[in-house]
């Protein structure tokens, strides 16, 4: 057996399993040993933690819309860190919020999301810590249906849901990015029903004071780091689809990929910051982790390797053939990528052009890794989503 042919197909048998074969394995896992989670009421009070840069006019907007949702009454602070804005700007927010509840910390250097939430981490006083971004609407049952998961005391993370609003006037890319976004939903969600969730939604999560740790302040994927210190812990983290936070897909791919690029750089960054939780007697979850948040950086370099295996080969008639329909697919990827802004209907086309630039994404992310371009502070520029985006 030539060289040409293992690297190519241990290549194509890791695309399979990984897009393919992974998720249908954890479905049907989900199927034959579930984990059910214990649901009920609590008394637990909650703090909510936002942590804003740029944001301020949709920063008092939100406060608001949560402090005005059902089950609101057990929220008993909301902390609200703004990271490289201090003087007496947090003040005139307090006071354009107006509820004693509110106390908003200005923070005068900009040192990024996860170094901003460790400080305010040492301020709270509620049992239950709700972690919010400012961008999302969440939906009306939103905090009754996270604080009920926490009846069980196995739980320590509950991960709301990211839902993304279409209308018809969407372009083909915000189609293709929904349909995305909702096969990754279900991967998480047969992910809790065995076991945890590798991660949480950015935009909602919640979790228990007692197994909040501070973080790395270099790391950037802090809805990945917070319930993965817990899951590591003997804690669950679970997902409840009745917690919902609203948001509309980017109009182009371009512009998803902005903040996709960098998320995808801490997963990277993970990949050597926390080797360990690779490990399955140190992570209860290992398999998942590695599968869902780790193998994924790796998909360019795989598809690559089919490629060129496919070229070498190519006066084989299987390989031949292989080579034409990867030419067919990619094609078609582009061809996607080019009516982007067309409010067109193109069944499965959308979803390939989405496919293909997110592994453009993965690429330029390990450049900015290899370049030590990693960011942790993050820019506001109307180009990014909530966190809860593709890779996590």
């Amino acid at each position: 057996m030539s060289a040409a042919v293992f690297i190519g197909w241990v290549a194509m048998a890791g695309l399979v399993y990984l897009y393919i074969g992974y998720p249908l394995l954890v479905a049907l896992l989900a199927r034959v040993m579930a984990r059910p989670v214990i649901r009920g009421e609590t008394t637990d009070r909650v703090s909510v933690l936002v942590s804003c840069y740029g944001e301020t006019d949709r920063l008092v907007e939100k406060v608001r819309a949560v402090l005005a949702l059902p089950g609101a009454e057990r929220i008993c602070q909301v902390l609200v860190g703004l990271d490289g804005e201090g003087g007496g700007h947090a003040e005139e927010l307090a006071g354009r919020i107006g509820d004693p509840r509110v106390a908003v910390i200005g923070f005068a250097v900009r040192r990024g999301k996860p170094a901003v939430l460790n400080d305010l981490m040492s301020r709270i006083t509620g049992s239950i810590v709700l972690m919010l971004d400012v961008r999302q609407r969440l939906g009306e049952q939103t905090i009754p249906a996270l604080l009920s998961r926490f009846a069980d005391p196995s739980v320590g993370v509950v991960s709301g849901e990211l839902v993304f609003v279409h209308d018809l006037r969407d372009t083909a890319a915000a189609v293709g990015i929904g349909a995305y976004w909702r096969y990754e939903k279900w991967i998480r969600k047969n992910e809790a029903a065995i076991a945890s969730v590798p991660g949480a939604t950015g935009a909602l999560y919640a979790i228990r004071r007692q197994c909040l740790r501070p973080m790395p302040s270099e790391l950037v994927l802090d809805d990945v780091v917070l319930p993965m210190q817990a899951v590591v812990e003997g804690w669950r983290c679970v997902f409840e689809p009745a917690a919902v936070a609203y948001d509309v897909p980017a109009a182009n791919v371009r512009r998803e990929n902005i903040r996709k690029r960098r998320t995808i750089a801490g997963c990277i960054q993970l990949l050597w910051k926390r080797m360990r939780w690779l490990l399955p007697w140190v992570n209860p979850i290992a398999w998942q982790y590695g599968s869902h948040k780790i193998l994924r950086v790796l998909s360019p370099w795989l598809l690559l390797a089919v490629l060129v295996s496919s070229i070498i080969l190519k006066e084989n008639r299987l390989y031949a053939a292989g080579l034409i329909a990867q030419g067919v697919f990619y094609g078609a990827g582009v061809a996607a990528l080019l009516v982007q802004q067309k409010r067109w209907r193109l069944p499965g086309v959308g979803m390939v052009g989405v496919f293909l630039a997110l592994q453009g994404a993965i690429l330029l992310a390990w450049w900015d890794w290899f370049r030590g371009q990693t960011r942790v502070a993050w820019d506001v520029s109307g180009t990014q989503q909530g966190s809860g985006g593709f890779m996590r």
